[in-house]
């Protein structure tokens, strides 16, 4: 018999389809992945009821929100220092005041606060005022209330713990960079009037040690907030000949607050740490 392949490939064909050992191919099912979670809500500031209005909150006679001088009945004049404390600077500036017992105001990041608390309580024993200057030094004009709330929240409460229970009194933008909208922000929030200048001698561009104190010297009047930073070495070389040139002409130096305590009335500068609020009874 002769033998026939050809024949038996359909059968083949056909027993070798429904043999097992050939695997139809499954359609491939979709892989889900986990739907992300949520992103975290941030807890997000509750501004007071009237806070559209901002009504500056009343604190007495004659406060303002913003000072960048303060009519005076004498020469009186406010020295100001930012962004410290620095921990060899400050020190160096606060042997240069005691020496010449006088007293100044210190602009401080909260941050600095924190890590040099000794040199915060030796300078309010020194009868300096401590004034807020944010907690990191940020450009406020740029932020959102709730951020410009926990920047100046949080200066204020590094002050107080730094200093074991100090408030402060004014606050200073950085970069003086505020608006008008903020300024009433501020006030109504915290109490804080803005505090500015009357001179900026630009000494963070470190112009030499005698430019810095030639302009300190030439743009001081009565009333005047003079502006620099303990921050810079510099600076704090020009300090003795600004401090015995305007004093040999005159001037008497005294805190940013008791500076507008004169503006609102006071007869004399009241005496060493007096300058801690705005008058009895007024906070």
């Amino acid at each position: 018999m002769k033998f026939r392949p050809l024949l038996l490939l359909p059968g083949l064909c056909a027993a070798l389809s429904s043999c097992s050992l050939v695997r139809r191919a499954e359609p491939v099912k979709p892989v889900h992945a986990p739907m992300p979670p949520p992103p975290q809500q941030q807890q997000q500031f509750q501004p007071r009821p009237d806070a559209a209005q901002f009504i500056p909150r009343q604190l007495g006679p004659g406060l303002r929100t913003t000072y960048t001088q303060c009519k005076v009945p004498g020469p009186y004049i406010a020295m100001t220092f930012d962004d410290g404390p620095h921990p060899q600077n400050t020190p160096r500036l606060l042997d240069m005041l005691r020496e010449r017992n006088i007293k100044a105001t210190f602009f401080v990041i909260g941050t600095s606060a924190q890590a040099y608390p000794s040199i915060i309580r030796r300078t309010l024993a020194e009868g300096h005022e401590i004034a807020s200057h944010t907690r990191t030094h940020a450009k406020l004009s740029g932020l959102s209330d709730a951020s410009v709330h926990r920047e100046i929240t949080g200066g204020n409460e590094a002050i107080f713990n730094a200093s074991g229970g100090y408030r402060p009194q004014v606050f200073r933008p950085p970069y003086g960079a505020i608006t008008a909208r903020q300024k009433d922000f501020i006030m109504h929030e915290f109490g804080l009037p803005s505090v500015l200048w009357s001179v900026d001698p630009l000494d963070w561009k470190r112009p030499g040690v005698s430019v810095v104190a030639q302009r300190l010297i030439s743009g001081a009047r009565p009333g005047g907030i003079l502006l620099a930073h303990d921050l810079h070495a510099p600076t704090i070389q020009a300090v003795p000949e600004v401090l015995d040139t305007l004093r040999g002409r005159g001037f008497q130096f005294v805190t940013v607050s008791q500076l507008i305590n004169l503006e609102r009335g006071a007869a004399a500068p009241p005496p060493p740490g007096y300058a801690s609020n705005f008058g009895a009874g007024s906070l």
